[in-house]
Order: structure tokens, then sequence, then C-alpha cells
């Protein structure tokens, strides 16, 4: 069964010597899943994912076992390296960039279904530039999805008109998830996600609390690590 529900992308949570705090990550997630929600995506770009060792993601895949774990990976992981990750994962989420022709993406496919994963391709990373449209169909045909972070409602509802399943990633776009999303992996999920799951369903007021505090929030990153904290009681 393909992913599909409501996500959080939860930042990467360390002890006072810098270590990953596993335990923390396993709190955390259980507190999303009383909560409703039904994936977790670790060492995305809110969990710094770029600067994350391939142990240290091995790790938090390991860590977030109460609720299905899609784990952020680059596009050059080795298949020893990703076989470290199927016992605990069900899908990988690599940024691709346009340069880089859609073979890439569709041979990741298959080396990670022959492990029991699915992929995800990231359309829009703040690193790189947005999946080009000829992608869109050949990765649909493959049953690829793919997470858009991307505000222009116009890409999301040409992704959709190909028939790509698509996981919204931006906030001023969740209230769309129910016309055109598969679900939603979202970074302020992981300390917001009441709010998101009633944006999702269309809810305005929930929708505007969620982009007052982005409007509002200077280091993002950071803030969400603070409150992740907080709200497993640390």
């Amino acid at each position: 069964m393909k992913l599909k529900g409501l996500g959080a992308a939860v930042p990467t949570l360390r002890d006072k010597d810098g270590v990953i705090d596993v335990r923390a990550h396993q709190r955390l997630a259980a507190v999303l899943a009383d909560q409703g929600c039904e994936i977790v995506l670790v060492s995305g770009t809110t969990g710094g994912g770029r600067n994350l060792r391939h142990e240290e993601r091995v790790q938090l895949a390991r860590a977030s076992f109460v609720l299905p774990v899609i784990v952020g990976v680059p596009r050059t992981i080795t298949d020893s390296e990703i076989d470290e990750f199927a016992p605990h994962t069900r899908a990988v989420l690599i940024a691709f960039g346009d340069d880089v022709p859609v073979d890439d993406a569709l041979a990741m496919s298959a080396r990670a279904r022959a492990r029991g994963m699915e992929l995800i391709a990231y359309h829009h990373p703040s690193h790189y530039p947005a999946m080009p449209a000829s992608w869109y169909e050949p990765l649909a045909r493959e049953g690829i999805s793919v997470k858009n972070s991307d505000t222009d409602p116009h890409r999301l509802e040409a992704m959709k008109s190909a028939g790509l399943d698509v996981f919204v990633g931006a906030t001023d776009r969740l209230g769309d998830v129910g016309k055109w999303g598969t679900g939603v992996l979202s970074g302020i999920a992981s300390t917001h996600f009441p709010d998101v799951r009633l944006a999702a369903l269309g809810e305005a007021a929930a929708l505007e609390r969620l982009q007052q505090w982005e409007r509002s929030t200077v280091d993002r990153t950071q803030t969400l690590t603070d409150e992740a904290r907080r709200l497993i009681g640390e």
C-alpha cells in the first residue's frame, strides 16, 4: 500500500553532547500519533538533512517506529546504505534537482521497491530548482509520489492532472489537500499538527493561525526544535 495521509517532517533532536536523541524522537512520534498524525518524515529539510551523516539518518529511522517512517536521503545513496533503512522505513524522500535525467528517479524507485520501500520525489527543495514538468507523467506512470512545497497552486494542479499522487508541504496550499493532495508532509506539523489537520480539512481559521506563525518566525528550524522539546515535556 502506498503511503498517504497527514505527516509531520520533524526536527532533528539532539542531546547536550550533540548526539541524536533517540528517546526524544520516540516521544515526539508518540505525541504526534496521539494527535492523529499518520506519517513521520525524518532527516528532511526541517531536520537539517543536508548536514546529517548516514549513520544519523539510520538512527532517526529506527527511533520513530510508532509511525510509518519516511527518510530523507541523498540521491547518491549506495545499495548497501539503502539496505540499512529497509527494516525501519516505508519510503525514501529524494531531491533530484533539474540537472539529472528522469531515468535516475525511475532507477532509484526500482531500487527502493526491491527493498520494500517506495520513492517520494521532492519537487521543490530550497537548494534546487523545481522539478521539470516533463517529469510528471513518467513519475505518475511508475506510481512515484511527489512532495510539493511550492506555493503556486497551478503547479500543484498540473501535477494532479498528470496523475501524480502529491503530498502538500507548503502551508499556503494546505487548504488544497482535499482537492489535489494525497496527504501532507509539513515541517510545521511537527509542533502544530492539530491546526495542520484542520487546515487540510478546509478550516480557514486554522490556516490563518499557521500562516501567522510562519510570518512571525525568524528561525523556523530552531523554533520548531525548541517547541518540539516543549511538546514532549523537556
